[in-house]
């Protein structure tokens, strides 16, 4: 699966929790800051669907076949990681 696949797939996952928490992931993943840390309990409440996301993103580093998010997906990342009145992230590294 590739990443504007895997970005698909992430913004069809019920539940907002759901989908900023695998923002979050896939961020952490490329090693970008993010707003709000989340913990292994947090992976645990993902619904079936938000599990398979998180293991194709874990999968996907694991196989080191993505390439360092572009600026277009982390700006949608990022959009998705945004609380509804928070700050986005910065695009730069």
């Amino acid at each position: 699966m590739n990443e504007s696949e895997l970005l698909a797939r992430i913004q069809t996952v019920a539940g907002r929790d759901n989908r900023e928490l695998l923002a979050r992931f896939w961020l952490q993943m490329d090693a970008r800051p993010t707003l709000l840390p989340f913990t292994f309990d947090d992976l645990r409440n993902l619904n079936a669907d938000g599990r398979s996301v998180f293991h194709a993103i874990l999968g996907g580093y694991a196989k080191q076949q993505f390439l360092p998010l572009n600026a277009a997906l982390l700006g949608q990342l990022s959009n998705l990681d945004c609380p509804r009145g928070g700050k986005q992230i910065p695009a730069s590294r």
